[in-house]
Parts: structure tokens; sequence; C-alpha cells
């Protein structure tokens, strides 16, 4: 059943990315994704983060974070840019967004080479 659920909240999130206004775009090669990443902000709305970058997320996940952190453990969503197909990722950029009441907002990110 929670897999379902993710699932379910995966295809519904990257649904609601195709009815914005950014690139639609799969990212067929690699990208270097440091200057997208320059241009994000902690506190960031989603919308805001996903225009900063300009393209929609190639992947969205719900996970469980900071569960070993002294402050414990709350609900976060990866947002995950940059060409997965099968399982190769050439480069990537993932947001790491908190939730703050109804809201998802920019928490962190990182860019893997």
């Amino acid at each position: 059943m929670h897999r379902m659920l993710r699932y379910i909240v995966t295809a519904s999130t990257v649904g609601m990315f195709a009815c914005s206004n950014v690139e639609h775009s799969n990212v067929e090669h690699s990208q270097d994704w440091g200057p997208a990443s320059l241009r994000l902000q902690e506190g960031m709305t989603e919308k805001e983060a996903i225009q900063a970058v300009g393209y929609t997320p190639s992947k969205a996940e719900i996970h469980t974070c900071g569960s070993q952190s002294n402050g414990g453990s709350w609900d976060c969503r990866i947002l995950t840019f940059g060409n997965i197909a099968f399982g190769n990722i050439d480069s990537k950029l993932n947001i790491i967004e908190a939730r703050v009441g109804a809201n998802w907002l920019v928490s962190s990110w990182n860019v893997f080479p």
C-alpha cells in the first residue's frame, strides 16, 4: 500500500509539473547543473524553484528525511532533474523540499557531476 501511495503522489506531482510554464525537457545529455543551482534559494516555493531551474523534474518522490538527526524525522520531497532513463545518471540536481503547512518549500539541494 505504501508503494502504491508513493506512486500516486509521484504521478500527481509530475502531472502538476506538466501544467507549469517551464521547458518540458528530458535533458537527453549530460548537463552542468551548477548554474541552475546558483539560482536556487532556501525557502523558495516549488514553483519558484522549478522556474529557476528552467526544466520540469525528471522524478519526484516523497521520503522521510532526518531520521538520524537530533531534530527528528520529517516529510520531504525530492525533485530530481537530469537524464535518469534506464538508471543512467550522467549528472543530476536534487532539490529537497520540506512541507511547511500546505506548501512545499526548498530546504536544500545537491548537484552530482
